[in-house]
């Protein structure tokens, strides 16, 4: 556009300008509130306290599902109970492991004494038994004898009583195989008389065997008789005796032939 068309343009006088202030809106926020029922200010407080009233439903829904929940994982009072009595019947169950092995090796260590008293009275004292008898099962029978009173009536205690017989004389079980008398006897002398006595007793035995209802082949039910007769005053000592006889027997003594009760000759 050039300058000549710009002066054709109508000038427009200033008293014609339009007025382009704004004028200020009026305040109808007034108008608006009066123009509000009563009614729609009271719908409007019960929609929101109907929603509040769903909203802690909502919530209560929740707390319970939450608790049912719960409820799944604690174990109930039953089943608490049920897994108390588990627990008692593994305590009893691992006791009575222990005392199965406790056992075990009360037994070994019961058998390794026995072998080792054994042997030591063996090599002290096999010539004089051996000779004596000529039979396994009643070298087995004194043997056993002597490990028992040997064991009730240690070293120690024996020499006590050796004591007290030369204070004050009488009867006492005096020497290893606690023989009783009232005359002072060795360990060798002691031996002696209960090897004479086992011998007679077993006689006894053997010629009254209808009476003891024992039969020629059972060794064990043979030394319990002769311990009993050789220590009468004591009720579980045959007992006692045949556990030892039986270990020793079967140990020491697997191979003999002498597995029938027999009668014993020798010289009083």
């Amino acid at each position: 556009m050039g300058l000549e068309s710009l002066e054709k343009i109508e000038t427009i006088p200033i008293n014609e300008v339009v007025d382009d202030k704004l004028e200020p809106l009026a305040d109808s926020s007034n108008e608006c509130v009066e123009s509000a029922s009563l009614e729609d200010v009271e719908n409007l407080q019960s929609r929101y306290e109907g929603a509040e009233f769903v909203t802690d439903l909502e919530m209560s829904e929740s707390i319970a599902d939450y608790l049912e929940n719960v409820e799944e994982i604690l174990p109930t009072p039953r089943a608490l109970l049920d897994q108390l009595w588990i627990l008692i019947i593994l305590f009893v169950y691992s006791v009575l492991n222990k005392i199965e092995i406790s056992n075990v090796g009360t037994i070994k260590r019961k058998n390794s004494y026995l072998s080792n008293r054994y042997l030591k009275f063996k090599r002290k004292y096999e010539t004089d038994i051996a000779t004596f008898f000529h039979n396994n099962m009643y070298e087995a029978i004194t043997y056993s004898i002597m490990i028992y009173e040997d064991f009730n009536r240690p070293y120690i205690v024996r020499c006590i009583e050796y004591l007290f017989f030369y204070l004050r004389k009488g009867v006492y079980s005096l020497g290893i195989m606690q023989y009783q008398t009232n005359k002072y006897i060795t360990n060798k002398d002691s031996l002696l008389l209960a090897m004479k006595k086992i011998a007679r007793d077993g006689k006894t035995i053997i010629e009254e065997k209808d009476k003891y209802y024992i039969s020629d082949d059972y060794p064990r039910g043979f030394a319990s008789l002769i311990a009993n007769k050789y220590n009468s005053g004591d009720d579980t000592y045959g007992y006692e005796v045949a556990e030892i006889f039986d270990y020793i027997y079967t140990k020491f003594y697997s191979n003999t032939n002498d597995k029938k009760c027999v009668v014993i000759d020798f010289n009083e």
